[in-house]
């Protein structure tokens, strides 16, 4: 028989020859004054295997967004690497969790992809 290994994701982005650690980008992001909960994710890449994706959940709706550029400024500030810096942001009424209170990277992913196929390119209301 075959065996299949089912399991959290790592928690570790493959963005080209460089390793992303999610952990470090998602503290600094919840810094961010506008921030109230935050996750970041791999999505599949063709030239660099996977992008960085922010999800942020606002910590009032009502506030502006931050931009990408914004989120990408902070970051570099703070000291990131530009391999780390997200290719792409997106926006969320909450950040789901496993039920052990892990982020629920996979859904997030499967959510964002399907939400871009349905053609909203950024900053799509998720969950």
């Amino acid at each position: 028989g075959h065996l299949v290994v089912e399991g959290r994701i790592r928690e570790v982005i493959r963005r080209g020859a460089e390793t992303v650690s999610v952990e470090a980008l998602e503290a600094l992001l919840a810094q961010l004054d506008a921030v109230r909960d935050v996750a970041v994710v791999g999505l599949p890449c063709e030239r660099l295997g996977e992008q960085v994706c922010a999800v942020l959940v606002l910590a009032d709706r009502t506030a502006p967004k931050p931009t990408l550029s914004e989120v990408r400024t902070f970051l570099t500030n703070e000291g990131i690497a530009r391999f780390m810096l997200p290719d792409s942001l997106e926006f969320a009424d909450q950040v789901p969790l496993t039920a052990v209170g892990k982020i629920a990277r996979q859904q997030l992913i499967t959510h964002i992809q399907q939400s871009r196929k349905n053609s909203e390119p950024q900053g799509v209301s998720l969950i």
